[in-house]
């Protein structure tokens, strides 16, 4: 399955790094794009009157970048420059999870994720 990992508290968050090792772990491929700053307060703010700069960061074997941006721009930036397939894969029954978030209270999103990653998730 193919993941785009955005995260609003910047590309050195350690719970962003530590969530890209564990979906490469489990055979997933992702690149992961986020601000170069925590960048929390205007999460879907987008940039119209400034230019973006992108920058690769070394993480191993897994491909990460940062953004001057907002967090809607790495989303924008990362669907459209990473090419990252738009496919999901939904659950037979219950909510449709479309996104992973951290631990806010969606534990059965959570739920569905631990499932995946220990390969016990059918949807």
């Amino acid at each position: 399955m193919d993941f785009l990992l955005v995260k609003a508290d910047g590309i050195h968050a350690p719970g962003l790094r530590r969530l890209a090792e564990a979906l490469r772990g489990a055979g997933h491929s992702l690149p992961g794009v986020a601000p170069d700053r925590e960048r929390g307060a205007v999460g879907q703010g987008i940039t119209t009157r400034d230019p973006l700069f992108v920058q690769e960061v070394p993480w191993e074997g897994i491909p990460a970048y940062s953004c001057s941006g907002t967090p809607a721009d790495c989303t924008q930036l990362g669907l459209k420059a990473c090419e990252v397939p738009v496919t999901r894969a939904y659950p037979a029954t219950g909510a449709t999870p479309t996104k992973i978030s951290g631990f806010k209270g969606n534990s059965e999103l959570m739920k569905v994720l631990l499932a995946t990653l220990a390969g016990k998730y059918n949807p």
